[in-house]
């Protein structure tokens, strides 16, 4: 009878690890899935201002947008080519885990960060726009 609760037991902690990861796993994929969904919404919007810049630091402005939005798509895709890879060396317990979890956290911060920094230009660019306040 105790050989069978130490069983039930252990099923009970492998489930309830399994959970825990899925859930981290499914979180961190989720960051990234939303990073390149919205960068590449903003490259949209973009797109619909590069016909009427108006003045020089406007088309700057747009510049600098579309580099991070870029920036960020591309760096999302990089980490998705990354992701198999390293639940890979996470499942086979290699070395190189380590190595490549750093790697996908810079890159997803570098994503984050430029994703970010796009933001600000394109709210600067759509105020601009608005003729409410001259950029320039």
């Amino acid at each position: 009878m105790t050989m069978m609760k130490q069983d039930v037991d252990d099923q009970k902690d492998v489930f309830f690890y399994g959970a825990l990861v899925n859930a981290w796993v499914t979180t961190k994929f989720e960051k990234d899935k939303h990073l390149f969904v919205m960068s590449s919404a903003a490259l949209g919007l973009l797109m619909t201002f590069h016909t009427n810049l108006g003045s020089n630091a406007n088309f700057w402005l747009w510049i600098a947008s579309v580099s991070c939005f870029f920036s960020s798509v591309a760096l999302t895709i990089m980490i998705f080519n990354k992701n198999a890879g390293y639940l890979e060396a996470v499942l086979r317990e290699k070395n190189s885990k380590k190595r490549l979890e750093h790697e996908l956290e810079n890159e997803t911060r570098w994503a984050s960060r430029f994703f970010m920094v796009g933001t600000v230009f394109l709210v600067i660019l759509a105020i601009g726009k608005t003729g409410f306040v001259t950029v320039g």
